[in-house]
């Protein structure tokens, strides 16, 4: 199985043609997130409906594995632990 490399994400906000509501709630836009993820020669595509601050999430904790995926990676070659503690 091949580790994902890379996320890239953006949110799109679409407004409507008129308010919506579902009775308990009302709004005026949609916002849709966006997101794709590549392994390798894969990629793939997903999406949600939600805030764009999720395309936040989306990046970040990509960001998070690859500083703990590099921690390893430098523990395992035998650098010093100052260099270890630099990538996270």
């Amino acid at each position: 199985m091949t580790a994902v490399e890379t996320i890239t994400a953006a949110a799109f906000t679409v407004p409507c043609d008129a308010p919506e509501s579902d009775g308990t709630f009302e709004w005026d836009a949609t916002t849709i997130v966006i997101a794709e993820a590549a392994a390798g020669e894969r990629a793939g595509l997903g999406y949600t409906y939600g805030p764009a601050w999720a395309v936040t999430g989306a990046t970040c904790r990509m960001s998070s594995e690859k500083k703990k995926r590099n921690k390893g990676r430098l523990k395992r070659s035998g650098q010093p632990n100052r260099a270890a503690r630099r990538a996270s």
